[in-house]
């Protein structure tokens, strides 16, 4: 593809981009955008964060990017690397649905029960989790006391921590 050939397709498509976007009503855009984005960040905050999970959906974020990646490759008339990389992101794909398939069974169990929107918005956040880890070290503290009490040694193995599945 010579450059000029570039230069005139991303300009025109850059034109094309401005004229849809003048031609709405810009104000509603942006606050559909900003809702949306305050949702998203309050669902992430609420379920994802400091979880297991914050990898997994980096991972699906990464193949978003990598499926939109492949459109414009395939735009720019790199039709082999757009087409292998949409073919790649379509494999992983099917592959997750696989693998976490009991997982994906259970969050789509959790939201279909009835008072999800109530679960979602106005449930405290569970304490139990921080009671555990006071118990578990009240007992590492106890059984170590009793080890150098009766001068016996002993090998503890503290796991990180494992964060249980926000969905049960």
């Amino acid at each position: 593809m010579e450059f000029n050939a570039l230069y005139n397709f991303i300009t025109t498509e850059l034109r094309e981009l401005t004229t849809a976007f003048l031609t709405t009503n810009r104000s509603i855009n942006i606050i559909e955008v900003l809702v949306l984005v305050v949702f998203l960040i309050f669902l992430y905050r609420r379920f994802i964060h400091g979880t297991n999970s914050e990898n997994l959906v980096r991972g699906v974020f990464a193949l978003v990017a990598m499926w939109f990646l492949s459109e414009i490759l395939i735009k720019f008339n790199l039709t082999i690397f757009g087409v292998f990389l949409k073919t790649m992101v379509t494999v992983v794909t099917f592959g997750l649905i696989v693998i976490f398939q009991p997982e994906l069974r259970k969050f789509l169990g959790y939201i279909g029960q009835g008072n999800i929107i109530r679960r979602i918005f106005f449930a405290q956040p569970n304490n139990r989790e921080k009671g555990k880890k006071a118990d578990v070290a009240k007992e590492l503290i106890e059984t170590v006391k009793y080890l150098s009490k009766f001068k016996i040694g002993g090998l503890s193995v503290i796991l990180p921590n494992i964060a249980a599945s926000n969905f049960s």
